[in-house]
C-alpha cells in the first residue's frame, strides 16, 4: 500500500521542464543597469490583468533579488514586458499523464501548458536595446500557471543579470552589490549600437 501510495504521489509532481529564453537583439556591451521601470505593453494573449498584475510583481521580485536591481520610476532602463502565449493546459490531462508513466506507458506533454513572454529592453527615451521572448512551462499534475510566472521572471532576470555591467563594480554578470540608487548615472547613449 505504501508503495502504490508513493507511486502516486511521483505521478503527480511536476515534470521537470526548464524555461528556454530567445534572443532576439542582444544587449550592446557596456550597457551600464541602473535603475528599472517595469512597463507592461499590450499582450497578445488573453491575460486578464489580476495575472498580469502578479507576473509584474513577480519579475519585480526576481529583478531586485537575482540583479540587485533598484525598480523604481524615474528610471535608466525600461523592462517593457507583454504575454505572448498564455495557455494554462489541462491539469487532468497531466495527472493522467503522470499516472501513465508510472504504469509504465510514459506519455509526455500531455496536458502541458506554457507562458510566453516577450521583453523590451529600452531607453528612457523609448530606444531599444535588447529584445528576449522567455517562457515559463506548466507541466506535471502539480504545474501552475504562479510556477510558470514564477520560471519566466527568474528567465529574465537572469538574462539581466548576464547582459549588463554593474554600475558600481563594472563588471558584467555581477548584482548590485548596493541595491540603492546610483548618483549621477547616465543612460546608455552608444548610437554606433543601433
Amino acid at each position: 500500500m505504501r508503495r502504490l501510495l508513493a507511486l502516486v504521489l511521483l505521478a503527480l509532481l511536476p515534470g521537470c521542464v526548464s524555461s528556454k529564453t530567445f534572443v532576439l537583439k542582444p544587449i550592446p556591451e557596456g550597457t551600464t543597469l541602473g535603475r528599472i521601470a517595469l512597463k507592461p505593453a499590450e499582450s497578445t494573449a488573453r491575460v486578464d490583468p489580476r495575472a498580469q498584475s502578479d507576473f509584474q510583481s513577480r519579475l519585480a521580485d526576481q529583478l531586485k533579488q537575482v540583479v540587485g536591481a533598484v525598480v523604481a520610476d524615474p528610471a535608466d532602463l525600461i523592462v517593457q514586458y507583454r504575454f505572448v502565449l498564455f495557455d494554462q493546459g489541462s491539469s487532468a490531462a497531466r495527472v493522467v499523464s503522470g499516472l501513465s508513466n508510472v504504469a509504465g506507458s510514459p506519455i509526455y506533454g500531455l496536458g502541458d501548458g506554457d507562458v510566453g513572454v516577450e521583453v523590451l529592453y529600452l531607453k528612457p527615451d523609448g530606444t531599444p536595446i535588447g529584445h528576449i521572448v522567455t517562457d515559463g512551462p506548466i507541466s506535471g499534475a502539480l504545474g501552475s500557471t504562479s510556477a510558470a510566472f514564477d520560471s519566466a521572471a527568474a528567465s529574465v532576470a537572469k538574462y539581466t543579470k548576464a547582459n549588463f555591467t554593474c554600475p558600481l563594480c563594472g563588471r558584467v554578470g555581477q548584482a548590485n552589490p548596493s541595491p540603492q540608487p546610483v548618483a549621477g548615472l547616465k543612460p546608455f547613449t552608444d548610437t554606433k549600437a543601433m
